[in-house]
């Protein structure tokens, strides 16, 4: 996903752009109607409603250039170069 933040004052024209840049892991989930929907949350309930598309977001990473990609074209997993910590998950 490539997106930005937008923000803007209330009575002021001045704008914050903050890059919002991720590579977004989806899987897909099995899905099943919960089995007291009368004493389910709102939050419950909207939990089930999004899993009824049987697809989940897992993980959330920083999307990197192609050109920060080490060995782009045989490093199956897309690990950047300049990320912190162990994303081979």
């Amino acid at each position: 996903m490539v997106a930005d933040l937008i923000q803007q004052k209330r009575g002021d024209e001045r704008k914050v752009i903050v890059p919002f840049n991720k590579d977004l892991l989806i899987r897909a989930t099995d899905s099943f109607d919960y089995s007291l929907p009368e004493k389910a949350t709102n939050l419950q309930k909207s939990i089930y409603s999004i899993r009824t598309n049987k697809l989940e977001i897992y993980d959330m990473r920083d999307l990197c250039l192609a050109d920060q990609y080490e060995g782009l074209a045989g490093n199956k997993l897309g690990i950047c170069k300049n990320r912190v910590g162990d994303f081979t998950r």
